[in-house]
């Protein structure tokens, strides 16, 4: 992977300070000040260290960035060096006024920031492949052209040094080194997203079999009672649909320090009285695409589980979807399964015993990533489009 400067206006800080653990989630060598800045290190003595060592400069530009004097310095200094500098429009803003920036694609990042992280990492790779000898790699570039020369006149004292392997790519069909170098672009590109994301597309495009994901599938309409025999908390069961319970009697109260599987739920929501769950496709879908949601976040940000990625709640995004009825979420992340009370308590905290019969629909999802442990389970319910 690359080894990466940014250069950035403090009052940019928190933007930089995102894309900086997102580059070293991807695998990136990045250095930032504040980051990287021991105490009692010379600022400037780092800056001039590490910027001849750096693939490529990261610049944020911004209206704060334009008139900062160390932006500006370290751009000069960068364009010194001969440093690929790949800019990213923070505010909309363009650097048209400086001459060494003018003419180089301005990446936006205003409003999309996933988006901005993947064509920064594009760029990453291409600097990567044009192979820029830094200043520092300068005198062994010359020797290997000293070898070349060498071995053109015959002289057994001096050979080429160049990596086996990269011989044996250059010497290997064109189709076939494009197949190899669009390989290695696919794999940069799932090195951005977190472990939990990666084998959710991997299972996806059959790569990964159905243990590495065990999300819930549930069908719209099914009404779901619980199995004879739960499955155990660190795995998610199959789902399928089961017969409603003979006619006068009801299912019986499963234990709340059980699993928080959908049967058990449903049953739950039966034995106090409030009739029985139906899936519904909006719901669901809402629950899955929730749910992924809480799995591609970094764990620092699970705390507000409540919010999608736009920060919409689950009403407004029940809306757009063009779900009409109240709606309500019961949400879980934590690095152990939880327990049917865990979701029930949040029920019971966000609808009234009174209210409660009017929720017959509901969606499901949950998640358990067999690397980090973490459990993610989402339920909504519904009272159905008004």
């Amino acid at each position: 992977m690359a080894n990466v400067f940014i250069s950035y206006s403090r009052k940019n800080s928190d933007f930089a300070d995102r894309l900086y653990k997102r580059l070293q989630q991807a695998g990136h060598d990045v250095w930032m000040d504040r980051k990287s800045l021991a105490g009692g290190q010379e600022w400037i003595k780092e800056l001039e260290k590490h910027i001849p060592e750096a693939d490529a400069v990261i610049l944020l530009w911004s209206r704060e960035a334009a008139s900062s004097e160390w932006v500006r310095r370290e751009i000069e200094f960068a364009d010194g060096q001969k440093r690929p500098i790949i800019p990213v429009t923070l505010d909309g803003t363009l650097p048209t006024d400086s001459i060494i920036l003018q003419g180089k694609q301005t990446i936006r990042a205003q409003g999309r920031f996933n988006e901005a992280v993947l064509e920064i990492n594009a760029a990453l790779v291409q600097v990567q492949n044009k192979a820029t000898p830094r200043p520092d790699q300068a005198e062994n570039a010359s020797d290997k052209v000293d070898l070349k020369e060498a071995n053109e006149q015959g002289n057994p004292m001096k050979r080429e040094t160049a990596p086996s392997w990269r011989k044996g790519v250059s010497e290997l069909p064109g189709w076939l080194q494009v197949v190899i170098g669009l390989a290695a672009l696919v794999l940069a590109f799932l090195a951005l997203f977190p472990q939990e994301s990666r084998d959710d597309l991997l299972y996806r495009l059959g790569l990964l079999g159905p243990s590495a994901t065990p999300t819930a599938k549930i069908t719209a309409g099914s009404t779901l009672t619980p199995s004879a025999s739960p499955a155990p908390a660190s795995a998610t069961p199959a789902i399928t649909d089961t017969s409603a319970p003979p006619s006068g009697t009801s299912p019986s109260m499963p234990p709340p320090d059980g699993p928080a599987t959908f049967e058990a739920i449903n049953a739950w929501w039966q034995a106090n009285g409030y009739g029985a769950l139906t899936i519904n496709s909006t719901l669901q879908d809402l629950a899955v695409r929730r749910e992924r949601q809480l799995r591609s976040r970094p764990f620092d940000l699970l705390g507000n589980i409540e919010l999608d990625d736009q920060g919409q709640t689950i009403e407004q995004s029940a809306r757009v979807s063009g779900y009409t009825g109240a709606v309500v979420i019961a949400a879980y992340a934590a690095p152990k399964a939880p327990t049917l009370a865990d979701l029930t308590d949040q029920i019971a905290a966000k609808i009234d015993a009174a209210s409660r019969a009017n929720y017959h629909e509901a969606g499901f999802s949950t998640y358990t990533n067999s690397v980090t442990g973490y459990t993610y389970v989402v339920l909504i319910l519904g009272t159905g489009n008004e």
